[in-house]
This record gives structure tokens, sequence and C-alpha cells, in this order.
């Protein structure tokens, strides 16, 4: 038995106002809970604009997005960040993080305000570094690493 999409888009089209050419024309992707998804195709093709179209700060033109059972526009932003993790690749990150606490600025959507991570918060952070294959990049500071 097939499990229920965590991330759902129906028949989505998009294009940039003032803007002749077609982002996306019905398209559709499930993407199932547990799962590490990957974005890939060239400069120009519309990845950026998909996560956008996801996360909420774009509308598509038609379609659906869904997540879980729920229009994207049913959740507000803190929701979204409890649901989603993005690790977007920017060219200026203003704090030295090293892999560890980058990925624990993952969990702050659950944290209160000023709260700081507990335990199970970190080791949680750890088992996404592990399952990702960096456990020896964890103490490495963020902006002594490439992009890639």
């Amino acid at each position: 038995m097939m499990q229920e999409s965590i991330i759902s888009l129906s028949n989505i089209s998009f294009h940039y106002a003032g803007q002749l050419r077609t982002v996306f024309q019905d398209f559709s992707l499930e993407i199932q809970p547990g799962t590490i998804t990957a974005i890939l195709g060239p400069n120009g093709s519309g990845k950026t604009t998909l996560l956008h179209l996801i996360l909420g700060h774009l509308k598509p033109t038609d379609g659906v997005v869904l997540l879980g059972r729920r229009p994207r526009q049913d959740y507000g932003k803190r929701e979204i960040g409890k649901l989603i993790g993005l690790v977007s690749q920017d060219e200026y990150i203003p704090f030295n993080f090293t892999v560890l606490e980058y990925v624990l600025l993952g969990r702050a959507p659950h944290l209160q305000l000023l709260q700081t991570p507990a335990a199970s918060d970190i080791h949680l952070a750890q088992q996404a570094i592990q399952e990702l294959e960096l456990k020896e990049y964890e103490n490495t500071p963020i902006q002594s690493l490439s992009g890639g």
C-alpha cells in the first residue's frame, strides 16, 4: 500500500507576469514521506520556481499544491518550516556556522523564541548529517566548503 504524499502538485501551470514563456504547464509531482528528493535540470528550467511554488512564495496560475491533505495556502510559515527543510545554495552566509550548527537551524520552527536546541534536536541533526553521508564534515565551518 502506497503512503499518502507529503507534497503533491497536481496539474500545476505557472508563468511570470509580463513574460510569454510558460515555466510549467500541467506539471504534477508526488513526494512521499521519508524520501530525499533532488530537483535536477539546466539553468533556467524552473527548479527554483518549483521550490517557490511549494513554499508558497509564488502562486500557480492553475493547479493545486497540497501538503499532506491540505492546500498549501492553509499553512502558516512556521508550520511550513516544520514540514519542509530546504538548504539553499547561497553565496554568502553571514555567520561561520559549522555544518552541524547550520543543520540545527532546521529545528528552529520546533523551538520557542530564544530556546536553545535540546539534546534531542542535536541528535536529529546528527542523524540527518549521517543519512546524507556528511559525518566527516559535521564540525567543518560552512564557509570553508564549496557550494557543491
